[in-house]
C-alpha cells in the first residue's frame, strides 16, 4: 500500500516532512536525529522571543504566532499517535482554544523531547514502514 498523507489544513509539521524525507532515503539517521534536535532548539528560541514581545503593542502578532504554534503542536501530536498506533483524540488540526504562552511552551517542549527520544531510539527499519494517515475529510 502506498504512503498516503492527507492532513487537511495549514502547513504540515516538521515531523511529517522529515519522516517522508527519511523514508525516501534522502537523510542519514544522524542527520534525521540532528534535525529533530534543531527543531526543539528553534522552538525554545521562538518561545523565548515571544515571551519578550509587548503583549499590547504586538497582540495580533503574538496571537497569530501562538495559533500557528498550537496548530503545529496538534499536528505533531496526531502524527505521534499514528507512530504509536494510538488514537489521538483530535477532531481537527486546528483548535479555537489556543493555550497561554507558558502552557503551550511546556506542551511543545514535551512533544519535541518525545520526538528527539523517538528518533534516537527507533530502529531505521521502523522509519521505513508504510503508514497511512488520513485527514478528517478523507474518511
Amino acid at each position: 500500500a502506498p504512503v498516503v498523507v492527507g492532513l487537511t489544513t495549514g502547513p504540515t509539521s516538521n515531523s511529517i516532512v522529515m519522516h517522508l524525507a527519511y523514508k525516501r532515503g534522502n537523510l542519514s539517521m544522524s542527520t534525521f536525529q540532528s534535525l529533530f534536535g534543531h527543531k526543539a532548539s528553534i522552538d525554545r528560541q521562538l518561545f523565548a522571543a515571544l515571551a519578550t514581545a509587548d503583549p499590547v503593542q504586538h497582540s495580533k502578532e503574538v496571537s497569530d504566532a501562538l495559533d500557528l504554534f498550537h496548530h503545529i503542536y496538534i499536528v505533531d501530536r496526531i502524527f505521534r499517535a499514528h507512530l504509536l498506533g494510538e488514537e489521538h483524540g483530535y477532531a481537527a488540526a486546528k483548535s479555537d482554544l489556543t493555550p497561554r504562552l507558558s502552557e503551550l511552551q511546556g506542551k511543545v517542549a514535551e512533544t519535541d523531547a518525545w520526538y528527539v527520544d523517538y528518533v534516537s531510539s527507533v530502529l531505521p527499519d521502523r522509519l521505513g514502514e508504510t503508514m497511512e494517515i488520513l485527514g478528517e475529510n478523507d474518511t
